[in-house]
């Protein structure tokens, strides 16, 4: 079984209005996310070719492409740009993950399985 990760990028606008800092203002990022599918080899010897990847993702990709993201995501987090992408793509690629980040910081993975925890309250 291998896995294949195609990697996109796109630049949107959103603002997080709960969040207690900065977030809650409009800003914008430069996202990058990552496609990953899993499979076994084809007759040609390789999971899928890049190419019918892009044709599948690239039409949300420029959808979002400097997009005001609270239009199409209530609450654009990258957690739930994450759980976006998963709903349009689920039943076109046999996905395993999708990554999502806005900055180099930090990076968020998606596995298909939407978890609500318990808050835990961060101290400093």
């Amino acid at each position: 079984m291998f896995e294949v990760c195609r990697i996109y990028k796109f630049s949107a606008a959103h603002q997080l209005p709960w969040h207690q800092g900065k977030c809650n203002q409009l800003h914008g990022h430069t996202f990058t996310v990552e496609i990953w599918i899993t499979g076994k080899l084809n007759k040609n010897e390789v999971v899928m070719e890049f190419e019918h990847i892009d044709e599948i993702v690239e039409p949300y990709i420029k959808l979002l492409d400097h997009f005001y993201l609270n239009k199409a995501i209530s609450n654009p987090t990258c957690e739930n740009i994450a759980i976006w992408f998963w709903e349009k793509l689920k039943d076109k690629l046999p996905l395993s993950k999708i990554v999502v980040s806005e900055s180099a910081r930090g990076k968020v993975v998606y596995y298909g399985e939407i978890y609500y925890g318990e808050e835990k309250e961060v101290v400093m």
